[in-house]
């Protein structure tokens, strides 16, 4: 049962993604109006009010298209890695760039809202990742009063994947709680 459920996450997880994605974009383009117009709703929002849905349908539309045709939502990443964030950003980005390149065309909505959104889109989606990112990792971290506290010699490389290591599984029984090195240079330093 456990194995089915996991197995229907991952099949609904490009659409989670897209959706998540979807609503930076839904919030990036009125707060971009917001931005401006100097933090005032009254006089951005209320002028442009359903001029706002065509960019925002046709910004929803390219994320997906162009974060399926770039692999975003078609590979599976650590959650918040460098490659993620990567991808992340070229596809937000070239969704911002067709979009800005279509508003020029239509009258009715500033042409710096695109590039505002496009901003804030990115910024929201990058962080949705590294805050899931965050709690998957917290969670995984062996916790309890059964952990044996555990010094780590050498501070280097290798001690920085034993940490990792340790910090990864549940299943560890053992806390790293100093490292021990012989290069005076590393005294006070962190992993």
């Amino acid at each position: 049962m456990k194995r089915a459920f996991i197995d229907a996450a991952r099949r609904r997880s490009p659409l989670v993604h897209v959706a998540v994605d979807s609503l930076f974009w839904i919030a990036g383009i009125p707060f971009g109006v917001w931005l401006r117009y100097d933090y005032g709703l009254a006089d951005g929002l209320g002028e442009l009010g359903t001029n706002l849905i065509p960019p925002t349908v046709v910004a929803i539309a390219l994320q997906a298209a162009v974060g399926t045709a770039t692999g975003l939502y078609r590979r599976q990443w650590r959650y918040g890695s460098f490659d993620e964030v990567r991808m992340v950003a070229a596809t937000a980005a070239s969704t911002g760039v067709i979009l800005t390149a279509s508003v020029w065309s239509w009258n009715g909505i500033p042409r710096s809202v695109p590039i505002l959104a496009t901003g804030l889109s990115l910024l929201g989606q990058i962080a949705a990742r590294t805050m899931w990112r965050l709690r998957t990792e917290r969670a995984r971290r062996p916790h309890g009063d059964h952990l044996q506290r555990l010094l780590v010699v050498g501070s280097g490389d290798g001690a920085d994947q034993v940490l990792r290591t340790l910090r990864a599984s549940a299943d560890s029984s053992y806390e790293p709680v100093a490292m021990l090195d012989d290069d005076p240079a590393k005294r006070s330093l962190r992993l």
